[in-house]
C-alpha cells in the first residue's frame, strides 16, 4: 500500500512540476519505480539508463546500478545474503545530492552545473 501511495505521490509531482521537458518526467517515474519496486533483474532499468543517458542526468545511472548488487547476491547466494535497501538508499542518496547541487548551482552564477552539456562546452572555451 505505501509503494502505490508512493508512486502516486510521484505521479502527481510530475504531473505538476513546471518544466516542460518530458525526460525529466521519465526519469522521475522510472528511477521512482526501481526504486520502490527494487526488480531483481538489472535490467528492468535500461529505460532509465536510455533516458539519464539522453537527457544528461548522468546522476540517475545510480539508480540503475543499485540492482545489480542484488541481483548477483540473489544469483551467488540465495536471496536474503545482500539487504535489497542498501543498495536502493544509496542511489537515492546520490540522485538527491546531484539534485541540489544542480539547484544550488542554478542560484548563484559563480559555480558551473554539473551536466555533461556544461562541461564539455566548459573545456571547449577553456581550450580557447
Amino acid at each position: 500500500m505505501a509503494a502505490v501511495l508512493s508512486l502516486a505521490a510521484i505521479v502527481v509531482v510530475v504531473m505538476r512540476a513546471r518544466d516542460g521537458t518530458p525526460d525529466v518526467g521519465a526519469r522521475l517515474l522510472l528511477g521512482a519505480a526501481l526504486l520502490i519496486a527494487t526488480p531483481v533483474q538489472p535490467w528492468y532499468a535500461l529505460p532509465l539508463v536510455a533516458v539519464a543517458t539522453l537527457g544528461g542526468a548522468w546522476w540517475w545511472l545510480a539508480v540503475a546500478a543499485a540492482g545489480y548488487p542484488i541481483y548477483f547476491g540473489v544469483l551467488l547466494s540465495g536471496p536474503h545474503t545482500l539487504s535489497e535497501q542498501v543498495p536502493a538508499l544509496a542511489a537515492l542518496l546520490v540522485v538527491a545530492m546531484a539534485t541540489m547541487i544542480r539547484r544550488m548551482s542554478r542560484r548563484s552564477p559563480g559555480v558551473m552545473p554539473i551536466t555533461g552539456s556544461s562541461a564539455a562546452s566548459a573545456r571547449s572555451s577553456a581550450a580557447t
